[in-house]
This record gives structure tokens, C-alpha cells and sequence, in this order.
């Protein structure tokens, strides 16, 4: 929403706490503070900065997972079909990267997964002793 004030807005506290209420509450946007970026965005909008998942590119495998990639065009679904799509999430583990996070779209290309998908949540684990991965739950991409 673009929010007017004729008379200004006065505001008192921390930037980031001031903007985050701005943008969230009265703008209904979202903010993402990421790498000394500031992103403004429509919240059903991921943040497209280009990734690509593959086995080959750091996708690990699942137990249901195969090492067989297929590219297909996509295909039209009904409109009950999209909206169940969209509500679902799912889980897949990669290897460490940092760069992934909240809002950012990523491309995934595996054996039962193939196309743009929004990242929903994610974790980054790793430790001298162990693997280093990053775990994220993702959506279709709106």
C-alpha cells in the first residue's frame, strides 16, 4: 500500500525497529535486512537472486531421491489443483549456504521436484566434527 502522511510522521526509537513497523503494519510490505541489503517487498514475492538446486549443485539426496534429473515444461494445472500446490511445503536438505534464507526463490531440479519454489524457513547446520548443510522448507513459488 502507498501509504501518504500530509502533515509528516514523527518517530521515535531504533531505524530498524521504526522501518520494520512502517512497512509491515501500515504498508503491508515486507523487510528483509540481508548482506547490508534493504529489501522492500509485496510479502507473496520471493526475492530472485538466481539459485539453482541439483544433485549436481549441492542438492543431497533423499531416501526417496534418485540421481536422475529430469527438466520438464510445466504443465497447466486447475485452479483446485494450483491452490493445494500452493499451501504445501516441503523439505530438502543441501549443502552449507549461507546465502539461502527467507523469501528468496530458488530453483529446484531433482527427481520428484522441479521449478521455482519460495523458501518458507531454513536452518543452517555445521559443526568441525560434522557435516555442514542447510536444511529448508519451501512452497511454490507465487
Amino acid at each position: 500500500e502507498n501509504v501518504v502522511y500530509p502533515r509528516g510522521r514523527v518517530c521515535s526509537g531504533k531505524l530498524k525497529d521504526v522501518l520494520q513497523e512502517i512497512v509491515t503494519r501500515e504498508c503491508k510490505s515486507r523487510l528483509l535486512i540481508r548482506a547490508n541489503q534493504v529489501i522492500i517487498n509485496n510479502p507473496a514475492d520471493g526475492v530472485n537472486k538466481g539459485y539453482l538446486l541439483t544433485p549436481v549443485s549441492g542438492l543431497l539426496f533423499q531416501s526417496d531421491d534418485s540421481d536422475v534429473t529430469t527438466v520438464e515444461a510445466p504443465q497447466n494445472k486447475g485452479a483446485s489443483e494450483a491452490k493445494a500446490a500452493a499451501k504445501k511445503t516441503w523439505k530438502r536438505t543441501c549443502l552449507l549456504n549461507y546465502r539461502l534464507g527467507p523469501g528468496d526463490i530458488v530453483q529446484i531440479q531433482s527427481r520428484d521436484l522441479n521449478g521455482k519454489y519460495q523458501i518458507v524457513s531454513g536452518v543452517h547446520k555445521g559443526s568441525p566434527t560434522g557435516t555442514w548443510t542447510t536444511e529448508i522448507e519451501f512452497k511454490v513459488a507465487g
